[in-house]
């Protein structure tokens, strides 16, 4: 291109200013020492992988905000597991809603029993936490042929990755392998390499089971390869609590501290001091001491007084004590702000995260909570589709090759069939009310508007927590009688 009296010809063939350009900065200079990331999502990490997941592994284990930002939200995502209430598409697969109900209610419970045998409710959790932690957690799908159903699951964290293992692209299998992860030319994934290995293991089984799954904690970027931990981007603040901590101890004790300045006169009390001394040890009191002046008072700061000393002081001295009460506010604050950041960074509130309410206003906590569960029903919905239901198909093959349920042959072939067998509800953990007679009060209008079953409301009223079977069983049947009345009126809502 180009330059006309200080103009460029730009790649329109307009003429633009040189040095116009923009780049972030508002002077042009400001952000000239700026140590920037390359925008690709992979090289930034290539070398230095392993060390953002051992810190934040390390914050996991020690700082209190890294603690809650991981345990807390996952208290809510899965809690003590996520329960799966199959509700099969009839209409889809063209069969009768009275026998799919039927098909789905069964599977709710095997799919039940199945976790509960392998204890998959408490893996949820775990390749949840995991994943949070440093980035993303392994799941492998394990054929047991001595076991029952045939198949284990096992979690296990992200290390166990081999995050140092690079391969670049060969041309004839298109394959290569970033930080461990095996993948084509477009960066889809199709397996890993464990730790101590050089073999690559698959996802998916050439048979089309699946073998392994990549848990990614909230994937934030297409092309990325590896997830970072949930405190990641605040690393170095998380890190530095340590220090605002240790100040704050070190300012504790000089606060404990008690200063006492005498002034001094003719009769100097360090002198009267010295004097009792000697005296005490025996020595020959000189009667025309020199006395000490205030400046001389000044340097001896460090003489202490001795617990029981009895000084006579005149008119004219006396003492002033000084307490060192600089206000440790600022310390305060500094830890409630790290705290404050850390819950941007993870996304939720930041009264959630500390669990205080004690200065937040009903309205503002409302709001707040309100954005925090919107969040946490997206990385539900995010855990549902990653790994819920990859599970949820594995063991309902398992359940049809053993003859427990019937399916139409193109379950085995048409993944559009599958899904319509496996379409359903997930329910976990729910929230409470802000304020219990406000949220009855709403709920039982709902119920009587007819758009809340009776059962749900039930549900909330309880506190939540785990959906027991019976529940499901009643929405089943209550949702069925609601659906076919809805049909048979031809309305938005209708009574229960």
């Amino acid at each position: 291109m180009g330059n006309n009296n200080g103009y460029k010809v730009g790649s329109s063939g307009l003429f633009i200013p040189i040095g116009a350009s923009y780049d972030g900065s508002k002077t042009g200079s400001d952000l000239r020492n700026w140590k920037t990331h390359s925008p690709n999502a992979i090289d930034p990490f290539l070398e230095t992988y392993g060390t953002l997941s051992s810190r934040n592994a390390t914050l996991a284990n020690t700082t209190a905000v890294a603690i809650a930002a991981i345990e807390k939200p996952a208290s809510y995502v899965i809690g003590d597991g996520l329960f799966f209430w199959c509700q099969p598409d009839a209409e889809f697969l063209e069969l009768p809603e009275e026998s799919m109900v039927a098909w789905g209610d069964k599977v709710t419970s095997l799919l039940d029993y199945a976790k509960l045998s392998l204890n998959w409710y408490e893996k949820q959790r775990l390749a949840f936490t995991e994943a949070e932690i440093t980035g993303d957690s392994i799941i492998q799908f394990v054929r047991d042929k001595d076991s029952f159903l045939g198949l284990d699951l096992v979690v296990s964290g992200g290390y166990t990755i081999d995050w140092a293992k690079n391969k670049p692209l060969d041309s004839k299998t298109n394959r290569q392998i970033i930080m461990g992860i095996e993948c084509d030319n477009l960066l889809r994934r199709t397996g890993f390499v464990p730790v101590g290995s050089d073999d690559v293991l698959p996802f998916v089984l050439s048979n089309g089971n699946q073998n392994a799954i990549q848990v990614f904690w909230r994937k934030k970027r297409a092309d990325s390869i590896r997830g970072m931990g949930c405190v990641a981007a605040g690393i170095a603040m998380a890190k530095n609590v340590d220090s605002v901590w240790a100040a704050t101890l070190e300012r504790m004790i000089m606060e404990s501290l008690i200063f006492a300045v005498g002034k001094a006169s003719s009769t100097d009390i360090l002198n009267q001091l010295r004097l009792q001394a000697e005296a005490a040890a025996g020595n020959t009191v000189q009667k025309n001491v020199q006395t000490t002046t205030a400046a001389s008072s000044v340097e001896t700061k460090g003489n202490g007084f001795v617990p029981g000393t009895t000084v006579q002081i005149k008119n004219e001295e006396n003492f002033d004590f000084t307490k060192l009460e600089t206000p440790s506010n600022n310390f305060k604050n500094a830890i409630q702000e790290a705290g404050n950041n850390i819950a941007m960074i993870r996304g939720v509130g930041t009264h959630f995260l500390s669990g205080d309410y004690t200065a937040v206003s009903f309205t503002g906590a409302s709001a707040e909570n309100l954005g925090t569960y919107r969040m946490l029903d997206l990385e539900r919905a995010d855990f549902y589709r990653k790994v819920e239901y990859k599970v949820n198909f594995e063991l309902v093959k398992r359940f049809a090759k053993m003859g427990m349920i019937d399916v139409i042959p193109a379950f085995w072939t048409n993944p559009f069939v599958q899904q319509a067998y496996l379409k359903g509800t997930v329910l976990g953990p729910i929230p409470g009310y802000i304020n219990p007679l406000v949220g009855v009060k709403a709920d039982r209008m709902r119920e009587e508007d007819g758009v809340m079953l009776k059962s749900t409301r039930i549900l909330r009223d309880s506190g939540g927590g785990r959906v027991p079977k019976s529940h499901i069983m009643n929405w089943s049947k209550e949702l069925t009688a609601f659906n076919k009345a809805k049909s048979e009126s031809n309305v938005e809502g209708v009574e229960e």
